[in-house]
C-alpha cells in the first residue's frame, strides 16, 4: 500500500475535503453529494493523514469556519427544542410560536396536513377553537404542567381541506433560555381518542380502575356530558358522577377538565411530561399509578442531570436499555404495550450529551465508558432499584458490558441485540458507505465528526428524513422492508433529532467508544451476553457477533432470520421473548407461556 502523496496529490485531496465540509452546509438536500466527495477521498487505513497533515492547520480552520455556520444555523431551528415531544410523538404534531406562527412539523403532520400551513389558523378551522388556544398561548405559565386539552372538537383542516372531528393537546414546551422564555413555543399534538380494547384494558391496568370506571373516562375525553354518558350506560346522573369521583381518586386528578387532558395526553403519549422537580428529580403524578410512557429526570451526585425515559409497566420488573447511537430510547408502541402486559418496566437513561442529559467533558473513550456505567447505576440507586436485566440496542453495547463488570451485583441478566462490544479495523471496508464515512473520520479526523453529524441531523429534521433512513438500510432487504413501517423511519429520525438538538458531543464520543475492543472485558465479567443478530445486517454483520461469541466463552448468539440491523424495532417480539425467558429461566420455571403469548 502506497504510504505518501506527491505535494500535488496532497493539494488536491485538500481542496476536495474542504470542499465537502463546506457542501456539508447545504444538507439536507446536498447530504448524500457531501458523504460522496468525503467517502471519494480514498481514505487509505494509515495513509489519509498522510496526505492531509501538511495542511491540516488551514484544515482545521475551515473546519471551524464551517461549524460555526452550522452552529448558527441550528441555534435557530434545531436546538431551540430542549423537549422531545414533537419528534417523539406519533401522531401530528406541530411546534409554533405565541404569534401562531408554525416553527416546525413531525412528517405524520405534514403526511395528513400537506406542507402549506404556515399559520396556526391553516390548520385550525374552528374559531372557538382557535379562541381557547389563544387564551392558553397568551397566558402566564400554570401549575398545571401548562398543558391544555381540547376533545371533541371539528375544524381540523386535512390535505384535501375537509374538517374532521379530532381533540388535541396544547403544551407549552420547557426552555432554558430567557430569549425563549420571552418568545415561548407551543406544542399542538393532534390526536383521536380512538381507544382500542387493549388500549382501554392497559390504561385500566395503569390506574386500577373497573371496566365501568374506563369507560366513562373515556366518554369523558370524547366531549359528551354527564348526562350523556348517563343515558348512554342506562344508569342515573349519581351513579356516573360516584364513578367520576373515584376515577379521579385512583388517577390523582383535580377534576374533570385534568381527566380530560390525561386522557388525551395519554392517547397522544404526551402523559406525564418532564415534571421535574425544583432539584430535578421526579415524582409520580397519581400515587404508584403509571401510563405507559413517561420521561423523568434525575440528578446525579455530580449535580449533573440526567433525563431518562419509562416505558411499560409502572412497578414491572426492570430492564435497563442502553440506547443505539444516538437513537433507540423510545421503543414501538406495541412492544410498549406489550412490555406493560408481560410486567417488565424498560428504565432507558439518554446517555450524557444527548438531549438535556449533561454532558462530562474531557474524558478518553475508556474512562467515558466507565463514567456512563456510573450515570446509569446512580439512576438505578434513584429509582431505589437492586437489580435489572441489562438490555443493549447495537451501539449500546459497550456502555452495556460496561456496566455489568462495573456493576455485577445490579445485573441479572445481559442481552445485546444488534452488535456486540468487538471491533477490528479490518471491519471498515465492508461497511456501507455512510457507516464507513462516521468511523473514518472518527479515526483519522475527529475535528471534522460534528460537520457530518450536523448534516446528519439537519436531514432527519426536514422532509428528506424518510429518504435518508431508507437509503441508510438499502444494503438489508430485510431492513428495507422494515422502513415500509413509518413508525420505524419516525423514531429513527425523532429520536435522532430529539438527542442531538442541543448538542453533539455524545455522539462524537459514541463513535469513538465503539472502536474498542472489549472482548477482554467480556472474558472477564461475570455475567456472558446472550445476543440478538439479524442474519441480514449489512451495517454490522453478523461475522462480527461470531467472532465475539468464539472469543469469550459462555456467550451465547441467536441469529434472528429476515432480520437486519434494525431487528430491535421490527423483530421487538424476539427481543421481549429473550428478556422474559432470561427471566423465567432465573424464576427456575420453563418460561415456555411466556415466551409462546409473545407474537
Amino acid at each position: 500500500m502506497e504510504t505518501g502523496r506527491d505535494h500535488g496529490t496532497q493539494q488536491r485531496t485538500r481542496e476536495e475535503l474542504i470542499a465537502a465540509l463546506y457542501a456539508a452546509i447545504l444538507a439536507p438536500a446536498e447530504y448524500d453529494q457531501m458523504i460522496g466527495l468525503l467517502d471519494g477521498l480514498q481514505f487509505e487505513e494509515g495513509d489519509f493523514l498522510a496526505a492531509v497533515a501538511v495542511q491540516l492547520a488551514a484544515i482545521e480552520n475551515h473546519i471551524a469556519s464551517v461549524r460555526s455556520v452550522q452552529v448558527r444555523i441550528g441555534s435557530g431551528r434545531l436546538a431551540r427544542w430542549p423537549d422531545s415531544a414533537l419528534v417523539s410523538f406519533p401522531g401530528p404534531a406541530i411546534a409554533f410560536s405565541r404569534g401562531e406562527q408554525v416553527l416546525a412539523s413531525n412528517p405524520a403532520a405534514r403526511a395528513r396536513f400537506g406542507s402549506a400551513f404556515d399559520k396556526l389558523p391553516d390548520i385550525i378551522g374552528d374559531p372557538s377553537v382557535l379562541k381557547q388556544i389563544r387564551a392558553f398561548i397568551g397566558s402566564a405559565p400554570g401549575d398545571d404542567g401548562d398543558v391544555m386539552a381540547l376533545s371533541g372538537y371539528a375544524g381540523v383542516k386535512n390535505a384535501d381541506g375537509r374538517a374532521e372531528s379530532l381533540s388535541f393537546v396544547i403544551r407549552r414546551l420547557k426552555t432554558d433560555t430567557a430569549a425563549d422564555a420571552n418568545d415561548p413555543v407551543f406544542l399542538l399534538a393532534i390526536i383521536e381518542l380512538a381507544f382500542s380494547d387493549q388500549t382501554v384494558r392497559l390504561f385500566r391496568a395503569a390506574y386500577d380502575l373497573t371496566r365501568a370506571e374506563a369507560d366513562v373516562a373515556v366518554m369523558l375525553a370524547s366531549g359528551l356530558r354527564v348526562t350523556d354518558i348517563a343515558k348512554k350506560r342506562a344508569v342515573s346522573a349519581d351513579t356516573i358522577r360516584t364513578q367520576i369521583k373515584a376515577i379521579k381518586s385512583k388517577t390523582g386528578v383535580a377534576d374533570i377538565a385534568g381527566l380530560v387532558r390525561l386522557l388525551c395526553s395519554y392517547s397522544a403519549g404526551l402523559a406525564a411530561p418532564h415534571n421535574a422537580g425544583d432539584d430535578g428529580t421526579s415524582a409520580d403524578t397519581a400515587g404508584t399509578a403509571h401510563p405507559l410512557k413517561r420521561w423523568r429526570q434525575v440528578v446525579l451526585p455530580d449535580r449533573r442531570r440526567l433525563d431518562y425515559l419509562e416505558q411499560g409497566a409502572g412497578e414491572g420488573h426492570p430492564v435497563l436499555l442502553f440506547h443505539n447511537i444516538p437513537y433507540g430510547v423510545e421503543i414501538p408502541l406495541e412492544a410498549v404495550k406489550r412490555a406493560a402486559a408481560d410486567n417488565l418496566r424498560v428504565i432507558a437513561p439518554l446517555r450524557g450529551g444527548y438531549g438535556r442529559s449533561s454532558f462530562m467533558s474531557d474524558l478518553a473513550p475508556d474512562a467515558a465508558l466507565s463514567a456512563c456505567a456510573d450515570d446509569y447505576k446512580a439512576v438505578l440507586d434513584a429509582l431505589g432499584i437492586g437489580k435489572v436485566v441489562v438490555l443493549a440496542h447495537s451501539g449500546g453495547a459497550s456502555f452495556a458490558l460496561r456496566f455489568a463488570t462495573r456493576h455485577p451485583a445490579a445485573v441479572q441478566a445481559i442481552i445485546l441485540v444488534g452488535r456486540s462490544p468487538v471491533w477490528r479495523d479490518e471491519w471498515i471496508k465492508d461497511m456501507p458507505r455512510q457507516q464507513r464515512l462516521v468511523v473514518r473520520l472518527t479515526k483519522h479526523l475527529p475535528q471534522a465528526l460534528p460537520v457530518v453529524a450536523w448534516s446528519i441531523v439537519a436531514c432527519l429534521d426536514s422532509p428528506h428524513a424518510a429518504r435518508f433512513v431508507i437509503n441508510a438500510v438499502k444494503e438489508s432487504e430485510a431492513d428495507s422492508r422494515s422502513v415500509a413501517d413509518r413508525e420505524i423511519i419516525n423514531l429513527i429520525a425523532g429520536g435522532t433529532v430529539s438527542a442531538m438538538s442541543g448538542t453533539l458531543d455524545g455522539f462524537c464520543r459514541d463513535c469513538a467508544v465503539s472502536l474498542l475492543d472489549l472482548t477482554q472485558d467480556a472474558r472477564d465479567s461475570p455475567h456472558k451476553a446472550h445476543i440478538l443478530h439479524g442474519e441480514d445486517d449489512r451495517i454490522v454483520p453478523v461475522h462480527q457477533s461470531r467472532h465475539f461469541v468464539d472469543s469469550v466463552p459462555g456467550s451465547t448468539l441467536e441469529v434472528i432470520p429476515d432480520a437486519g440491523q434494525l431487528l430491535f424495532f421490527s423483530h421487538w417480539p424476539a427481543v421481549l421473548r429473550a428478556v422474559c425467558g432470561t427471566l423465567a429461566r432465573e424464576a427456575g420455571k420453563p418460561g415456555t407461556r411466556q415466551m409462546n403469548a409473545l407474537p
